[in-house]
């Protein structure tokens, strides 16, 4: 399911934001948790997005004097929300993610009697391959959220993007272009992914193949198929 941006919102009910340096205060009453955090992310000068039922209850909400990224995960709670920071490091866009849907390939079923779910961090981190280093800078730490973000709402125009992270200097940058293209339902994403399953320094061959092997794309079993198991050792 793909990511839902809200391009015009029309409000109900009652939401008063108040903005001030880098503090902000929110009264909300009669709204739903989207209503208040798409009036927030208006106030800001960020771009909401939605993935999967974000409920409809409407309530009272009440916050005094947080940083923006502060408010925008109480608001969100006890659903899961990412933030990421444009910049001057404020907030540029709001990931928050509802309940479960059935995606695209879980409605048609697997294509062999051993479904593969598509790697997600959850997933794909549990490796030690994929621990990255940590961020010698801040200006490295930005560009990783960056491109983690990429990956989030799995859209095939971030290909050229995606595609030039896998050059970046820092390798934390180079695993999350990995990991964000096998979010990418596209057999382009899956071929940058298997140059460097098949071409890569030894930490990015083994991520690369686990990318390939979580894939449900007829191709990533071709490529797979064609790399030698000793070369992910």
């Amino acid at each position: 399911m793909a990511w839902l941006p809200l391009a015009s919102w029309a409000g109900v009910g009652d939401i008063r934001i108040d903005l001030r340096a880098d503090r902000v205060s929110v009264e909300a009453h009669g709204v739903t948790r989207t209503e208040v955090l798409q009036a927030l992310a208006e106030r800001t000068g960020a771009e909401l997005r939605l993935r999967g039922e974000t409920g409809s209850e409407v309530r009272d909400w009440l916050l005094h004097e947080h940083s923006v990224a502060d408010a925008v995960r109480r608001l969100a709670r006890p659903l899961d929300v990412m933030v990421l920071f444009g910049d001057q490091g404020r907030v540029s866009r709001i990931y928050l993610i509802g309940g479960q849907q059935p995606t695209r390939t879980q409605a048609q079923g697997p294509r062999d009697s051993t479904p593969r779910a598509l790697p997600t961090s959850g997933t794909l981190r549990g490796t030690d391959h994929w621990q990255a280093p940590p961020a010698p800078d801040s200006d490295t730490l930005m560009r990783r959220h960056e491109i983690a973000g990429l990956g989030i709402d799995g859209n095939a125009e971030r290909l050229p993007e995606l595609s030039s992270a896998l050059s970046d200097p820092d390798i934390g940058v180079r695993l999350e272009a990995l990991r964000a293209l096998g979010q990418v339902d596209s057999d382009e994403a899956i071929r940058l992914v298997a140059q460097v399953a098949m071409g890569g320094a030894a930490v990015e061959r083994r991520a690369a193949i686990d990318v390939l092997a979580g894939s449900t794309r007829p191709i990533a079993d071709m490529f797979l198929s064609r790399i030698h198991p000793g070369r992910a050792d």
